[in-house]
């Protein structure tokens, strides 16, 4: 299965984007930094940089796992071992069946064909 570095790339810019908006102190900043007894001083003394690269590494990672628990192929893939030459006939017509429709974990909706459908 091929990976989409730009699209782990874009997923865990994405967070700190979300993050500058969230934290603005016209949004919900100020509240967080009364909530939490930080100051703007106190703000001022830590590295930015560092949050910043740790902050964006993490993201990272985290979109890096999380395509392995909603795209439904993985796991089919790693039910046969990883290697699909040698799987059973089952595996072939599942992914037949699927292609590369993505799945997502219960109690989600997804669109099929247009139409919602509840995957139990």
């Amino acid at each position: 299965m091929e990976i989409n570095l730009l699209a782990l790339l874009a997923a865990a810019f994405s967070t700190l984007v979300v993050g500058f908006i969230w934290y603005n102190p016209k949004v919900f900043g100020t509240i967080w930094m009364n909530e939490s007894g930080i100051t703007e001083e106190k703000m001022k003394g830590g590295n930015m940089a560092i949050t910043l690269l740790v902050s964006f590494i993490y993201a990272f990672f985290i979109a890096f796992v999380l395509r392995f628990l909603v795209i439904h192929q993985t796991g089919a893939l790693g039910m046969v071992g990883g290697d699909a030459s040698i799987a059973k006939p089952s595996y072939a017509a599942f992914m037949s069946d699927y292609g590369t429709a993505f799945h997502q974990t219960r109690f989600f909706y997804t669109i099929n064909c247009h139409h919602y459908k509840f995957i139990s």
